[in-house]
């Protein structure tokens, strides 16, 4: 019986060049280009067991990340990508 079914990623064509931009530059970390791909699968329609295999991570850093890009939409592509802040002193 299949679960319920995950929230869809709707990029605009700003938000896609954009993520396939910093997936293409040398100079991008790798953990942001890692995000972006998993974002732009995500938002192809590929289900999260498809999309972590590919990657080989976890189905729940798939999840974790789509998650975080749903949760802040009025934020930039760049800053979607980032670590949510950490709690305490620094």
């Amino acid at each position: 019986m299949p679960g319920p079914t995950a929230p869809k990623i709707v990029l605009c064509e700003d938000e896609r060049q954009e993520l396939l931009t910093l997936i293409r530059a040398p100079k991008t970390p790798q953990h942001f280009s890692f995000r972006a791909q998993i974002i732009l699968r995500l938002a192809d329609g590929r289900h999260t067991s498809e999309v972590a295999n590919h990657f080989g991570t976890t189905r729940l850093t798939v999840r974790r990340w789509r998650q975080h890009w749903l949760g802040r939409p009025y934020a930039s592509v760049i800053e979607r990508l980032q670590d949510a802040p950490r709690p305490g002193t620094p």
